[in-house]
């Protein structure tokens, strides 16, 4: 008898033992910021490397503004207001269902070709949102007031990716507008715009990132801008067309394929990182992650 207690101690002392490690363990990879960025990297693997690929989404087109599109103008920066004017009249034309522009109108360029700007976004009839943003560190007070000037609070998305402050990489839906107008942040617009219910998804959803299902095939068709009025209409009906820079070192941010070591889209364009996010609200995927109880449940079994 006394043998049998003995050995139910040791079993007991062993259960509690593992317990209080395997509560360590969980504790250590979610608050130490060592290892919880190191736990974070194994979640970008599983999220982009385990991922099932899927055909490339017929919704959304991207129209990049890249190297050759700013050769053809005297300055690169600000982008030609009279160019852009024409490319949204252009995409009307093709009927496109709707357009999001993903270029920060903050301040004033050439008299002309502002008011060109101006004019075709009021008399755009297909539905528009145009990239906004109230964060000082990104607009003056000056420029700020310049955006709301230049367009209506109807057409404002407010551009607010939520990266990771350990690594810079977008992981992450920001479900916040971040803007005190209220201005729907820009994968939610979009949603608005192609009369889309919006999806119940909670604070720090996961990003479904779309792999292309073909090797070398990219996730959205990619069209430069300034090439648009000689392509077919058909590849821009009923579609939605986010309009942005795909440039070399302008507006890259980090995602998760990184960890990939895929270059190409480790470091993608901000207008693609948001095709990515729409195109999972629009197909209301997600990503299925385990809560912290079903963690702990986990490594307490193992």
């Amino acid at each position: 008898m006394q043998v049998n207690q003995q050995t139910l101690k040791r079993i007991g002392n062993l259960c509690v033992a593992i317990a209080l490690a395997a509560m360590l363990g969980f504790a250590l990879t979610h608050f130490v910021s060592l290892l919880h960025h190191l736990e974070v990297r194994t979640q970008d693997i599983r999220v982009t490397g385990f991922s099932s690929r899927l055909p490339q989404d017929k919704k959304i087109v991207v129209v990049a503004i890249n190297e050759q599109t700013l050769s053809q103008f005297p300055y690169r920066s600000p982008i030609d207001r009279e160019f852009l004017a024409k490319l949204l009249q252009t995409l009307e034309a093709k009927q496109a269902k709707a357009i999001y522009l993903d270029v920060l109108l903050d301040q004033p360029t050439e008299v002309a070709k502002d008011n060109a700007l101006k004019q075709a976004i009021q008399g755009l009839r297909t539905p528009l949102a145009i990239g906004y943003t109230e964060s000082p560190e990104v607009v003056t007070s000056e420029q700020l007031a310049y955006l709301k000037e230049f367009f209506s609070s109807g057409h404002r998305a407010t551009v607010n990716l939520s990266t990771d402050p350990f690594d810079g990489t977008v992981r992450w839906l920001n479900l916040g507008t971040g803007s005190v107008d209220g201005a729907a942040s820009v994968p939610f617009k979009l949603l608005q715009l192609m009369d889309k219910a919006q999806p119940n998804v909670g604070a720090n959803s996961v990003v479904a990132w779309r792999r292309a299902e073909a090797e070398g095939e990219k996730a959205f068709a990619i069209y430069p801008s300034h090439a648009i009025e000689h392509l077919p209409a058909e590849w821009f009906k009923d579609k939605l067309v986010m309009v942005g820079a795909v440039l070399s070192l302008t507006d890259r941010h980090r995602t998760p394929f990184a960890s990939l070591q895929d270059e190409e889209l480790g470091m993608m364009p901000g207008v693609v990182v948001l095709a990515h996010q729409t195109s999972m609200l629009l197909d209301d995927r997600r990503v299925n992650m385990p809560t912290a109880w079903e963690v702990s449940g986990v490594v307490l079994l193992f």
